[in-house]
């Protein structure tokens, strides 16, 4: 939106763009956004676009300039003096992937296809905003790749190995940079904002000063604007104020896989990323990046008082909630329908009812009555008369050893009952009140 307004003044936008090899470098359009649109996961090559701007400002024309925290802070050093007809946005960055690597990927998944890539989207929106995937066409076929399954962002950017050096210590986080504005994603907002929640996602806006806040009240009327607290936007997405991670194995890890690439090809050395998990946790990058920094002890006491806070909140929010409690099966272990019925009740539910707190049990209720009465005297008697035969007993052992066996390897193969309790919610509570 801001874009298109610019462009409606006769300005010049500059952004992010793939070019015919994706590679990604910055440019400007006077009419047309499209190619500077959607995530882009790598970083992007400055080249002269800090000197085409100054001579569009200096002309007088409405120029916008996006880009990371670090790319914002360097156009305003670079342009040496604020100007009225220049717009500045960052996005919020957890850090900037190497874009030889984004290289190595793009090229195993080509193999893969076994066609050039013709299209490529890192944040597509088919299975919503918060499971979003990786989308890659080429002219025949098209992958389509869960970011939790994707090598490159998942296990490589996600664990900061793939990343520069210098964002552990970045020095353009916390709305130091100058830009007017700060976009990302409003995570956690269903914790904060339920009403507001749409599945194709929320996007935050930091507005920074007077310019920004005029531009936020034109674009009002074509857009859906809620209030919230830089406090809230913060709690789930440290990114916009901090540094967040790195890997202490990072330049013997990269060796290896430039070494495997040299080798085997990029197919393998996205293979050695996937096998790849990261065991640094935050605090730890806290205490390394910052262990001379005399302000350490007060950030960490913040964010400890902080993440409090959004704790007490959520607990008292989800203490309000009205309970659903939904009663089905799903413990077979040889029964697919039965174990993707329940996932797919709950996800649905989930999905379209965040207001409620939604549960599945899995035990049939308790019978009462005649019913209840007739079923436990067919057990006195089977348990009385049948199962005293010798005959009856040896079969019944020999069939349940086998059966047992048989379930055994089952769920070894199928892993249902991992599936379930990984991915189904159950209310175990209710156990008390069921046979």
């Amino acid at each position: 939106m801001l874009g298109k307004y610019v462009l409606a003044q006769g300005g010049v936008v500059f952004g992010a763009a793939f070019d015919e090899n994706f590679k990604i470098s910055h440019s400007f359009s006077e009419e047309n956004l499209r190619q500077f649109r959607s995530s882009k996961y790598a970083e992007s090559y400055i080249g002269t676009s800090f000197k085409e701007a100054l001579g569009f400002l200096k002309s007088g024309k409405l120029v916008l300039f996006s880009g990371t925290p670090c790319q914002i802070h360097g156009l305003n050093s670079f342009l040496k003096r604020p100007f009225e007809n220049l717009i500045t946005v960052e996005v919020i960055c957890n850090s900037v992937p190497s874009s030889k690597i984004w290289q190595i990927y793009k090229q195993s998944i080509e193999e893969d296809l076994g066609e050039r890539l013709e299209n490529f989207t890192f944040r597509g929106k088919n299975f919503g905003w918060e499971n979003y995937c990786l989308i890659a066409s080429s002219k025949h076929k098209t992958k389509i790749i869960p970011h939790s399954e994707s090598p490159y962002l998942f296990h490589a950017w996600n664990t900061h190995i793939i990343t520069r050096k210098s964002c552990a210590n970045c020095y353009s986080k916390g709305f130091v940079s100058g830009a007017d504005f700060t976009l990302g994603d409003f995570w956690g907002i269903k914790n904060f904002h339920a009403s507001f929640y749409d599945e194709k996602g929320v996007s935050c806006v930091f507005a920074h000063n007077e310019k920004a806040l005029k531009l936020v009240e034109i674009l009002k009327n074509y857009s859906l604007v809620q209030s919230s607290q830089s406090a809230f936007i913060t709690a789930f997405n440290p990114a916009a104020i901090l540094p967040l991670g790195f890997d202490k194995k990072r330049n013997k890890t990269l060796k290896q896989f430039f070494k495997i690439y040299e080798q085997k090809g990029a197919k393998n050395a996205i293979k050695f990323l996937a096998s790849l998990q990261s065991q640094t946790s935050l605090l730890e990058h806290y205490y390394s990046v910052f262990k001379n920094d005399p302000l350490r002890k007060k950030i960490s006491n913040f964010l400890k008082n902080l993440k409090r806070k959004v704790k007490q909140k959520i607990t008292k929010q989800n203490s309000q909630k009205k309970k659903i409690r939904v009663i089905t099966y799903f413990g077979s272990l040889d029964n697919y329908g039965q174990i993707l019925q329940a996932y797919a009740l709950q996800r649905y539910l989930k999905n379209n009812f965040s207001h409620l707190d939604i549960a599945l049990f899995s035990r049939p209720p308790r019978k009462q009555g005649l019913m209840k009465r007739l079923e436990r005297w067919v057990r006195i008697y089977f348990r009385g008369v049948i199962l005293r035969h010798k005959k009856y007993q040896e079969l019944l052992k020999a069939r349940k050893s086998k059966e047992n066996l048989i379930i055994r390897n089952l769920n070894q193969k199928r892993g249902f009952e991992d599936f379930a309790k990984k991915f189904i919610t159950c209310d175990e509570n209710l156990a008390q009140c069921y046979i």
